[in-house]
């Protein structure tokens, strides 16, 4: 049920760091031809991703296209099914982390990772208390996140609001 695996999201987030350090045109386009090339995208992302190349689109744009993308596949692919167990929510949880990470703001995760689990009456709001142990856990134990491929620096503001609205339920 994930969005992208690790390497993919790499490779995004490489992207994005080449165009926010503005290296020159040129470097970006190689650099961006080789994640291309060592990927397999959905056709949606490649195309986006190619349009980078063309400086048609700034940061804002192609994070905003990024959180479409996103959201678009958690629209088809409901998250936090009733038949998915506790590991795989964590899961779903991460990658919401990596978005957000990427999209540069929280609004996936507030959207899928709150907004959406409370209003259908998703499992982890039965039990909350586990579901804010193992985000605590995460940001205090930041060697998970980072065997994921995950900056805990990125990501502590990002788990500090899923802490936050979960202390709240």
């Amino acid at each position: 049920m994930h969005a992208y695996n690790t390497r993919t999201l790499c490779h995004i987030i490489e992207v994005i760091e080449m165009l926010q350090n503005q290296v020159s045109l040129k470097e970006y386009k190689n650099r961006l031809d080789e994640a291309l090339n060592k990927s397999t995208f959905d056709p949606k992302l490649r195309q986006i991703l190619e349009d980078s190349k063309q400086w048609a689109c700034t940061i804002k744009q192609i994070r905003t296209h990024y959180k479409e993308f996103a959201n678009n596949y958690f629209n088809e692919h409901k998250p936090f099914q009733k038949t998915e167990s506790f590991g795989d929510h964590l899961e779903i949880y991460l990658d919401l982390l990596s978005h957000c990470i990427y999209a540069g703001d929280e609004t996936l995760l507030s959207q899928w990772g709150v907004t959406y689990p409370y209003e259908n009456k998703c499992p982890q709001f039965d039990s909350p208390r586990k579901y804010l142990e193992a985000f605590k856990l995460w940001r205090d134990a930041p060697d998970i996140l980072t065997k994921r491929n995950i900056n805990p620096d990125d990501v502590n503001p990002y788990l500090d609001y899923l802490i936050h609205q979960f202390e709240h339920i």
